[in-house]
Formats: C-alpha cells, structure tokens, sequence
C-alpha cells in the first residue's frame, strides 16, 4: 500500500554525482540520554493501531481510524506520567514519536490475518512496537 497519490509519493530522488569514501562509522551508543523508566512504572498501556484509509480525498494514514490531523490531540496524560504506547502498523511507513522522552521496550511482527492475504501477490507485514517486559 502506497501512501499518498500521483506526485505527492515522489517524496525525494538521489542522483549520484561522484564516487566518494564514507569514512563515517556509526557510533556504539546515539545517545546517552536515554529515559530511565521501567516498565513496572507505567500508569496505563495504550494501543494505537496505524493503518492506510481514505482521508480527506485521496488515500493516507489513519490513527485508530482517524486521519492524521496535526491540530488534534489523540492523548492527555498526567505530568510525570509513566505510559507504554504500543504501536501497531500495517503500513511502511515507519512510525516514530516527536518531542517526546521514549525507549522501546521490544520489537516484534504479527502474521496478517488470512483474510488480509487473501488475493495479493505482496506481502503484508505488520509491524509491532512496544509492549514487551522491562528492559
């Protein structure tokens, strides 16, 4: 499933200009600044399922069934709160949080229901993020 229709999928395009040494390496720990929260802290766990849906015309990601709108809060927690989000998407579009303090407690892929498979020459991998034991 593509997001989006006609050129708004035409997102970026490298054009290779030169050959070029990448002497980069990637560093051992991206960051020590890292929550220390457990998962025994937590207050509540939610779920927030992503799926591909039609949306304000054309085709694009929902959030439990809703289309992505940027002026719509989907949660109020309490200051100081300790929650686990457990992200569940269909699509490849990778979901990711902003400015907000996470870990991730654990990775894991669900096998498509039979019906979701049913007919298609891809296949459909859903991808689950959080919800596992304390890190």
């Amino acid at each position: 499933m593509a997001l989006g229709s006609g050129r708004t999928r035409d997102v970026m395009a490298f054009r290779v200009a030169r050959k070029a040494t990448d002497d980069s390496r990637i560093p051992r720990t991206l960051s020590d600044d890292v929550p220390s929260w457990r998962r025994s802290e937590a207050v509540r766990v939610r779920d927030f399922a992503f799926r591909t849906g039609r949306m304000h015309g054309g085709h694009g990601l929902l959030i439990g069934g809703l289309p992505f709108d940027p002026a719509r809060s989907d949660v109020t927690t309490g200051l100081g709160d300790v929650e686990v989000w457990r992200l569940i998407a269909e699509v490849h579009h990778p979901v990711h949080l902003h400015l907000a303090g996470f870990r991730v407690l654990s990775r894991g892929v669900i096998t498509p229901a039979i019906i979701e498979r049913i007919g298609t020459t891809a296949a459909l991998v859903t991808c689950h993020f959080g919800g596992g034991g304390a890190p």
